[in-house]
């Protein structure tokens, strides 16, 4: 089985076959969150303490300088997307409660 994360790249197949190796692996994906790297503007699932991607880091450990790079416009914030669906489901939620409301008043003036 392949082990691949944003953290610390690709896992050793000849490591993973320590018991105690998965369970680091498996809690490293536990505590991840989506972040945006610094170095290359991508969406990634770091750890807390990070800011960068295992790809962004082996560049810089190669000497590479990393500017600062451009947001992809096709790539919105997850937590953006978050906020707005959040939103969407709240304002239908709202919608639905006034439409019950005239129509347990027998309000026929109200339409949809």
């Amino acid at each position: 089985m392949t082990y691949i994360d944003d953290n610390f790249g690709h896992w050793d197949e000849e490591r993973m076959e320590d018991p105690d190796a998965v369970a680091f692996y498996h809690q490293v994906q536990r505590e991840s969150i989506w972040k945006r790297c610094v170095g290359c503007g991508l969406l990634k699932k770091l750890r807390q303490e990070y800011y960068i991607c295992d790809r962004c880091a082996n560049k810089i450990e190669q000497g590479v300088d990393l500017q600062d790079p451009p947001i992809p416009d096709e790539e919105v914030d997850l937590e953006l997307q978050v906020r707005r669906a959040t939103q969407k489901v709240e304002d239908a939620i709202r919608r639905r409660q006034e439409i019950a409301h005239y129509e347990a008043e027998g309000d026929e003036q109200y339409e949809d």
